[in-house]
């Protein structure tokens, strides 16, 4: 059977779950401006209130008890 289609599919979600993840995770850019720009917005600007313009952290920092908590429940 052809499954070529469902390779596309495949391809498709893992490249959208990638750029929700770099999202999340990037410090270099305003938020607003990098979903403008991914729904198509040809004229796009900071916003000055998200964390990055604001020059602000998204999540509290770690105590680095919580961190290494945090790293073996994961690992």
């Amino acid at each position: 059977p052809d499954l070529s289609r469902y390779a596309m599919q495949y391809d498709l979600k893992t490249n959208e779950l990638q750029a929700m993840c770099n999202y999340a995770t990037q410090s270099g850019g305003c938020r607003m401006a990098i979903l403008r720009e991914a729904l198509g917005d040809q004229s796009v600007s900071t916003c000055r209130h998200c964390d990055i313009c604001k020059n602000e952290s998204s999540t509290p920092p770690l105590s680095p008890e919580k961190f290494a908590s945090v790293t073996a429940w994961l690992n």
